[in-house]
């Protein structure tokens, strides 16, 4: 199964400052109750070694300018979610690096007047990916970008009671603007059931069965 390669020191950095942007804007989506929020956020960072790189220097400053938004609405017996951020990252030496990343996630909860309920929820982000991969693939030096897509579907029968089932289904994407990547794109798709029982009080038991299917395009 593939695993996500570590992200650079930069991103982390600015995603720490799009959490603490994030924080009063959700504290004033709660203090006068509206459902939306917008914002924005901006960072600067040091890069110390930019491509990750042993025995070399190649530091650089970044600063990244962002703006967030996001919706959180009820609509009878269901409720939507939606959180976005898009950045343009500017890199003070090394200008052909300069991009634009974003990430979005979007949740749909819903629930019939019945024991059925379930969830449907996206997600897609884009950044640059690690220079030094590993693999057996040699350190590339210039822009790329990674993707990541995500597509799920969740049912639930009978949440409430003695008894309960439960699907779903989960497709995940990855690719590569670099073509020197084009081994590390998958396409993957996971299918799940469960059965579960509480026999009473807080003990709860349950049985799922996963099967997963994926395939390296190139």
């Amino acid at each position: 199964m593939p695993t996500e390669p570590a992200r650079p020191f930069h991103r982390r950095t600015a995603l720490a400052a799009l959490a603490a942007a994030l924080a009063p804007c959700a504290h004033a989506q709660t203090d006068d109750g509206t459902p939306f929020y917008v914002g924005g956020s901006l960072g600067v960072a040091h890069v110390s070694n930019v491509f990750r790189q042993p025995n070399t220097t190649n530091s650089d400053t970044v600063v990244s300018a962002g703006l967030l938004a996001g919706l959180d609405q009820r609509f009878g017996r269901q409720r939507l979610t939606v959180d976005g951020a898009l950045q343009n990252n500017r890199y003070a030496t090394h200008s052909d690096l300069n991009n634009q990343s974003y990430s979005l996630r979007s949740a749909l909860a819903w629930q019939t007047v019945g024991r059925l309920s379930g969830t449907l929820s996206a997600k897609s982000s884009r950044s640059l990916a690690d220079f030094n991969i590993g693999g057996g693939v040699d350190p590339i030096f210039k822009k790329n970008t990674e993707r990541n897509d995500e597509y799920a579907a969740l049912v639930r029968l009978g949440v409430l009671t003695r008894y309960s089932l439960k699907a779903g289904w989960t497709h995940k994407q990855r690719d590569f603007s670099a073509p020197e990547y084009d081994r590390f794109a998958y396409s993957q798709n996971t299918d799940q059931f469960g059965v579960y029982a509480m026999p009473g009080g807080n003990l709860r038991l349950g049985l799922v069965g996963r099967h997963t299917r994926g395939q390296y395009p190139r």
